[in-house]
């Protein structure tokens, strides 16, 4: 990416050179020769205005470089620093990841704040010994909460998938399904970061609502795949939402005709292929499987 930019602005540079050769510059030297007649205040508040298109500029490299930090992950307290400036979050949004990342910063750059909450908890009503006390909640529920589904769920995964003849043409199948339908729900993150999780959580909620966020999207597409006989996955870890790493939820589904797990993201869907990408370890580190 920076070699094609800096060839970009390369031939930009010649064009817009011969085309100021005979239009900007002898107009700015008429200019100079007025200015050379008025104050040094006229001078410096013009020579401002004049300087202002280059800082800017270097405001957007500066951005730029610090976005690919962020992306290699120096670590946490460099990530939340960044998160915290307002004007690298709004200039890293709105100019650097359209340039670098088009499709994906223009779905995804606001779907995946840390919304996704894991909390360990003990169960007092079992022994301390006892190996099965600890209980994880995701956003307030079990994972076996979060998985639960039912008769119609399941009838129309295996519907959905009825004409397909590999576990890999299924799995795409309901990945696609849950990418396409499924929609971020942006009210819900604002409840989970305030720690509010009176909201709905699950596959059950998530297929009549048809909005979730990652964990729900996760669910959805376990519950589906269960339903139609393909072995998946939770995993949980961090995910890149084009400004810094955040918390995330996806699933694995295993290939029995080719007898490996692949990754699969139906939150990411709306911004490129997450269906067994190569490009998938850019943007997802540090999984571990939920189960």
């Amino acid at each position: 990416m920076p070699i094609i930019i800096f060839i970009i602005y390369k031939i930009i540079e010649i064009f817009i050179g011969l085309i100021n050769k005979f239009t900007l510059y002898p107009l700015l030297d008429g200019i100079e020769n007025l200015l050379r007649e008025k104050s040094n205040f006229t001078k410096r508040i013009l020579g401002a205005l004049f300087q202002l298109p280059k800082a800017v500029c270097f405001l957007f490299l500066i951005t730029f470089v610090l976005n690919l930090f962020a992306m290699v992950g120096i670590s946490e307290n460099y990530n939340e620093k960044l998160e915290r400036s307002i004007v690298y979050g709004f200039v890293s949004n709105e100019i650097v990841s359209p340039i670098t990342n088009s499709n994906f910063a223009k779905e995804l750059p606001n779907i995946i704040n840390d919304s996704f909450k894991i909390v360990v908890k003990d169960d007092l009503d079992k022994p301390a010994n006892s190996s099965s006390r600890t209980i994880v909640y995701y956003n307030g529920i079990t994972l076996d909460e979060g998985l639960k589904s039912n008769e119609e769920i399941d009838n129309f995964a295996r519907k959905l998938v009825q004409n397909k003849k590999t576990s890999k043409a299924k799995a795409k199948a309901i990945y696609d399904w849950v990418g396409k339908n499924v929609e971020y729900d942006y009210d819900k993150v604002e409840k989970i970061l305030n720690n509010d999780f009176s909201v709905k959580s699950g596959a059950i909620n998530t297929y009549y609502t048809k909005k979730g966020i990652c964990f729900d999207y996760s669910c959805l597409y376990s519950a589906m795949a269960q339903a139609s006989g393909i072995k998946v996955r939770i995993v949980t870890g961090e995910g890149f939402n084009g400004v810094s790493w955040v918390s995330h939820a996806w699933n694995q589904v295993y290939i029995e005709e080719e007898e490996r797990w692949i990754n699969i993201d139906t939150t990411f869907y709306k911004g490129g292929n997450y269906f067994d990408s190569t490009i998938f370890k850019l943007d997802h580190r540090n999984g571990k499987i939920a189960g």
